[in-house]
C-alpha cells in the first residue's frame, strides 16, 4: 500500500484522470467542486448535487457548484464529457469513493500535498501510472500537525476562505 501522505506531482492531469476512472470504475461516485457547467451534469443520469457522508463539499465560501455522479465503467467517457472532454481550471475539488470508502481525491486543482490514493488503487497500478510518467513523487513536506505527519483535520482551501472572510469582517487583519 502507498503512503497516503506522499507527496505527489501529477502530470497530464486528463490522462491521469483517465487512467484513475478506469481503475475505480463499478460501484463508486465522483464528485467535482467548482465552477461546473452544471447544465452538464443535470443531464447525466444519477446525478445529484447534495453531498454525502463521504463526498463532501470543500470549500465553505464562496459556495461552489458541487455535483456527484455515477462512476460505472460505462459512464467514463460520458463523464469526461460532462466536463468538457478536459478537466477545466475552474474544478477545485475531485474526489471518488468506491464501495463506501474514500479511494481518491485531487483537492486544490491537484495540488501536490492534497492528493489521496487510496487501497483500491493497488501498487501495481500506481507503479504503472508513475512509469507512464502521469505521477510523479516527491519528497514529503515537513511533518503536519502531528507527528509522524499526519493528514491536515481542514482542507487548505476552507482556511483560505476563513481568512478572506474573517478579513472582510475585519478590515485592519489586512
Amino acid at each position: 500500500m502507498v503512503s497516503p501522505h506522499q507527496c505527489w506531482k501529477v502530470r497530464y492531469k486528463n490522462r491521469f484522470l483517465s487512467a484513475i476512472l478506469g481503475e475505480l470504475a463499478g460501484n463508486a461516485r465522483i464528485s467535482f467542486e467548482g465552477k461546473l457547467k452544471i447544465e452538464n451534469f443535470e443531464r447525466f443520469p444519477g446525478a445529484s448535487f447534495e453531498e454525502t457522508s463521504i463526498l463532501k463539499r470543500n470549500t465553505t465560501w464562496p459556495r461552489q457548484d458541487f455535483a456527484i455522479l455515477p462512476l460505472e465503467p460505462s459512464t467514463i467517457h460520458p463523464i469526461i464529457a460532462a466536463i468538457g472532454g478536459t478537466i477545466p481550471r475552474d474544478v477545485r475539488h475531485i474526489q471518488i469513493e468506491k464501495d463506501g470508502r474514500l479511494e481518491f481525491a485531487a483537492w486544490d486543482k491537484f495540488h501536490r500535498e492534497t492528493i489521496y490514493l487510496g487501497e483500491a488503487l493497488s501498487a501495481e497500478f500506481i507503479d504503472s501510472i508513475v512509469s507512464a510518467g502521469l505521477l510523479h513523487k516527491l519528497e514529503a513536506s515537513p511533518a503536519g500537525p502531528g507527528s509522524p505527519r499526519q493528514p491536515a483535520p481542514h482542507n487548505p482551501s476552507i482556511l483560505v476562505s476563513v481568512i478572506l472572510v474573517l478579513r472582510r469582517l475585519f478590515p485592519m487583519l489586512r
